[in-house]
C-alpha cells in the first residue's frame, strides 16, 4: 500500500496545483450542475488530442473529478 499512497499524494498535490492556476486564471462553475456540458466537452477535447504528457493527463484527471462531483454531490 505504501507505493499507492505516494503516487496518489504525488497526483493530488499535481491536481491542487493545476486547479490553483486555473482558479486563478478565472476559472469557476466547476461545482456547478449547470456546467455538465462544458465540462464533458472539455474532458473530451483534452480526450482527443491523444497528448499523454503529465500536464495534458492532470486536466482529463480534473474533469473528472469535477463530473463525479456532480454526480455525488
Amino acid at each position: 500500500m505504501e507505493k499507492i499512497d505516494r503516487v496518489m499524494a504525488k497526483f493530488r498535490v499535481a491536481l491542487i496545483e493545476k486547479f490553483d492556476k486555473k482558479e486563478i486564471d478565472g476559472f469557476t462553475g466547476w461545482d456547478e450542475q449547470t456546467s455538465w456540458g462544458m465540462l464533458v466537452d472539455g474532458l473530451f477535447k483534452h480526450v482527443e488530442e491523444k497528448e499523454l504528457s503529465p500536464d495534458n493527463l492532470i486536466d482529463i484527471a480534473l474533469y473528472c473529478l469535477f463530473l463525479w462531483n456532480l454526480e455525488v454531490s
